[in-house]
């Protein structure tokens, strides 16, 4: 969506605001971590990590994101700590 973000929020609901995810990254606490080069993701509604060949997390909404090669270690250590 090119300079827009598209918010998912753990009640179903959505909105698409006119930032980018950078944006968010820089002003958002330590709670969030980019875990692809298009999510960002609130650790406390990671409920589960599937290390594998296409490794993903699992949100508290049902949702299932890829994470991206390079970030796969970052994930496993925010699940660690």
């Amino acid at each position: 969506m090119s300079n827009y973000c598209k918010i998912f929020f753990a009640d179903g609901s959505t909105l698409v605001v006119a930032k980018v995810l950078a944006w968010f990254q820089e002003h958002l606490g330590d709670d969030f971590r980019r875990i692809h080069r298009s999510h960002l993701v609130n650790r406390h509604h990671i409920t589960s990590l599937k290390i594998n060949q296409y490794p993903k997390v699992v949100l508290s909404t049902g949702k299932v994101l890829v994470i991206a090669k390079r970030k796969k270690e970052v994930v496993r250590v925010l699940m660690a700590g």
